[in-house]
């Protein structure tokens, strides 16, 4: 991964997590669900540590990276899974003047969710009818948090092109996320 990848994609869970507590976890198990369909690449991996309660990767495919990058991507296995979450995956779309990344965690405790941390800044805006709770976040990216009881979902895609706007039409992949974190909601 290049170091503006890894710069940006640490900015992004820097902020994500900017609101949240600093302790808490998933409970370990097995299991998974694939909402999305899709494979990965043999060279992909899981994404996810070894004690994940369901694999990130599985929960938010390739299809479901494709349909939001608007290209195929690829699993940055570095960038996944710190250990607080459930699951997590980083997906991610390199050019040598651009990148894309779609960037997903899922907790099982609600101290992860920053509707309140984040609802007086710039580019917030609250979805309606998706789990308990739910906003956008539209500043380096576009940000969803979902809470749904204990479970949080964070769906993050980020395009940048130097030199020019997003690749990514923000309207189009709010709608998408909004469909996405909805069936993860439903396969937890």
């Amino acid at each position: 991964m290049s170091t503006r990848t890894r710069f940006f994609a640490l900015a992004l869970a820097l902020f994500t997590l900017a609101g949240a507590a600093c302790s808490g976890g998933g409970d370990n198990g097995g299991g998974g669900a694939t909402p999305g369909g899709g494979e990965r690449t043999a060279d992909e991996g899981s994404g996810d540590s070894s004690d994940a309660k369901y694999d990130g990767c599985e929960l938010v495919s390739a299809a479901d990276a494709k349909e939001i990058l608007l290209e195929d991507a690829t699993v940055d296995a570095e960038a996944n899974a710190s250990g607080l979450e459930a699951a997590s995956c980083v997906w991610e779309v390199q050019h040598e003047a651009s990148f894309k990344l779609l960037q997903f965690q899922l907790y099982t405790s609600p101290q992860f969710y920053g509707g309140e941390a984040f609802k007086d800044e710039e580019g917030f805006e609250s979805v309606d009818g998706l789990g308990d709770d739910a906003f956008f976040l539209d500043t380096m990216g576009i940000q969803l948090q979902v809470r749904d009881g204990d479970t949080v979902v964070i769906l993050d895609a980020t395009g940048f092109n130097i030199g020019g706007s997003s690749p990514l039409d923000k309207d189009t992949v709010k709608g998408q996320l909004v469909d996405l974190a909805a069936r993860i909601l439903a396969a937890v």
